[in-house]
């Protein structure tokens, strides 16, 4: 009775300060005490997010957005069901190729009229799997938990994840979707959570590649050093796409997939030039590369010294399917879209490997090589993330509307959207 009065009291405020400033209410939501709420605030939480998302016309979202209203206006119900046969036999006719962006387009621009609501579906979605996927890794006794200093640093790169993961929705959408499967699976051995792995290949089609590393990880995390030596192999050994094409389905879609995915040569030298003459803020300019290439790296070495001493089977998942993402990464130079994707699954296993260290008993204890080690690498991961965070949460004002920080209902008399980032640029 105490945890159903407790929901009820945490949900109504959540929603009366929600109505009056979204930014309040996800203070309100940092203070969780019960799962459902979580659950619950975190969907409401991120389905705002969607539905006040700014469109800046440099952004993946803007792209999704004028794909809805070119295709999927008025679209009538047997095209639709047309199309998702194609989708499903990999034969698409339009540029919708995973089923779940078609469902989206179709629900918001074809069923409601309204085409700004496909962010606002698409975070109710994303509300529900981050959720759950957090409660999975922390436990669901919330009261229990005491946010120390290194339990706030990875919800800070959490956050990050989170928010972020609204402007590209299919790959994060899928990202969140087969982390809470293969996690719950690992520590219920539940079926039902093998489903949500074959969704998130439904959701995304290179999940069919990017969920391979994740499903060894069920076998090979706890043979502690054949997964070190792969991935130590792995700094010298790549992969060429020659060698695996010839596994790969004959389809349509694959072969347009591929033309997008994979580079020759001369596009690959093309690329890099590219990369190399963007320009930006210096948290812009410097803060992936700190990130991905040094921090990343002094994170994965420290939870590499937990990982050879420890027993806890489902912190092994963590550190060992995150060095099998890396080394995949490593092995696939051919492809920098898949090679990126990759390495953001590096960042996922291993930040919620530090979250759910930092959380246990092992951790509270002082002294000890690897506890200090771990401490150390952690702190210096963190100090390396910051211009990362900050290119990250430049995006999240980029493409929030200001209606979220106060009068979110406002957002309803108007068709302009103007992100928090220009309010600050204006009031300058």
């Amino acid at each position: 009775m105490k945890t159903q009065i407790s929901y009820k009291n945490e949900l109504s405020d959540f929603l009366l300060i929600s109505v009056v400033s979204p930014a309040f209410g996800l203070w309100k939501l940092f203070q969780a005490r019960s799962e459902r709420f979580v659950v619950t605030g975190s969907v409401l939480m991120m389905g705002l997010f969607g539905a006040l998302f700014a469109y800046p016309e440099d952004s993946d979202g803007y792209t999704h957005y004028i794909r809805s209203l070119k295709y999927y206006t008025w679209m009538d119900l047997d095209k639709f069901l047309n199309e998702s046969w194609n989708i499903l036999t990999q034969h698409p006719t339009l540029e919708s190729t995973d089923l779940y962006i078609h469902v989206l387009y179709f629900l918001s621009n074809s069923v409601l009229g309204i085409p700004r609501s496909l962010h606002f579906f698409a975070g109710l979605a994303l509300g529900y799997f981050i959720s759950k996927s957090l409660l999975l890794v922390l436990g669901k006794d919330l009261k229990k938990i005491k946010l120390n200093s290194g339990l706030l640093v990875f919800m800070v790169l959490l956050l990050v994840h989170t928010v972020y993961s609204l402007n590209a929705i299919r790959t994060n959408t899928a990202m969140w979707v087969m982390f809470y499967g293969v996690s719950g699976f690992y520590l219920k051995r539940q079926w039902k959570f093998l489903l949500f792995i074959i969704l998130a290949t439904q959701i995304h089609m290179a999940y069919l590649v990017i969920a391979i590393p994740a499903i060894l990880g069920f076998f090979l995390a706890n043979r502690k050093w054949i997964t070190i030596l792969i991935w130590l192999i792995s700094f010298y050994q790549q992969v060429s796409f020659e060698g695996i094409s010839s596994y790969l389905p004959e389809t349509e879609a694959v072969e347009n997939k591929t033309k997008v995915y994979v580079l020759d040569k001369q596009r690959m030298d093309e690329f890099q030039d590219h990369k190399q003459s963007l320009s930006g803020n210096w948290y812009s300019s410097w803060g992936p590369n700190l990130y991905y290439g040094w921090g990343l790296t002094i994170a994965v070495i420290g939870v590499i010294l937990v990982y050879i001493k420890s027993k806890t089977g489902f912190l092994n998942y963590l550190i060992g399917t995150s060095l099998l993402y890396y080394s995949s990464a490593n092995m696939v130079l051919f492809s920098p879209s898949l090679q990126g994707r990759l390495i953001n699954h590096v960042s996922m296993f291993v930040v919620f490997a530090m979250l759910y260290y930092s959380s246990s008993i092992a951790y509270k204890l002082k002294g000890g090589f690897r506890n200090f080690t771990f401490k150390f690498s952690s702190l210096l991961f963190f100090l390396i993330s910051i211009p990362f965070l900050l290119k990250n949460v430049s995006h999240i004002i980029n493409t929030t509307d200001v209606f979220f920080l106060s009068g979110p209902f406002l957002a309803l008399f108007t068709d302009e959207k103007i992100s928090i980032r220009n309010l600050i640029g204006n009031l300058l």
